[in-house]
């Protein structure tokens, strides 16, 4: 069955994804929550339980908790997959989108010589190109000084649009509470809520 010009914009997203795992299947293999359950007890990735001022989801993800001797960066990138998967689910998340707090505290060249130009590339590929989400910030804080080495390399495959969602806060913290109410967000962010953790 043929489908309308505007049923096809709507799919096209979801089918674009579809192909994306198929021609990144080392990345894709093994989607189970049980599966990155190692990267989840680390703390590396979660969801705030509220949304944010404007009814996104909120992602904290803290990459300085992952441990590159334990588990490898494709571990890392499974999780935020698993996460986004689920979030895409809610309605309302489809509709107001996702936003993201990147922890930077503790990255060190460890972390940074796992992030090679061709990983970056295929990464922000099918984040901006083929996940059928809606990213409407990406807040960095407490970029260290290695941050301009990772994102030199990262940024080359940004598109203007989601360049134009990047915000660094470095150390102030608070800034996020411009964005998300500081009833709901953790004290280490600038809120009033018990430090983030993933355990129930």
């Amino acid at each position: 069955m043929k489908r309308q010009n505007g049923e096809a914009e709507i799919y096209k997203p979801y089918e674009k994804w579809l192909t994306s795992i198929q021609e990144n299947e080392q990345i894709f293999n093994n989607l189970r929550p049980s599966a990155v359950k190692h990267v989840l007890e680390d703390g590396v990735t979660g969801v705030l339980q509220h949304r944010d001022k404007a009814g996104c989801r909120v992602i904290i993800f803290r990459p300085g908790k992952w441990d590159p001797s334990r588990y490898p960066v494709d571990d890392v990138f499974r999780t935020n997959f698993v996460t986004l998967s689920k979030i895409i689910q809610e309605e309302e998340t489809q509709i107001n989108g996702v936003r993201m707090v990147i922890d930077l505290s503790n990255i060190g060249w460890s972390h940074a010589k796992n992030i090679s130009p061709f990983y970056a590339k295929r990464v922000s590929a099918l984040l901006q190109d083929a996940f059928p989400a809606r990213f409407k910030g990406l807040h960095y804080l407490h970029e260290p000084t290695i941050f301009d080495y990772i994102f030199g390399i990262i940024k080359q495959f940004l598109k203007e649009k989601t360049v134009s969602r990047l915000h660094f806060h470095g150390p102030n913290v608070k800034e996020l509470t411009e964005y998300i109410d500081e009833e709901y967000l953790p004290e280490e962010y600038g809120g009033k809520q018990p430090p983030f953790s993933n355990k129930v």
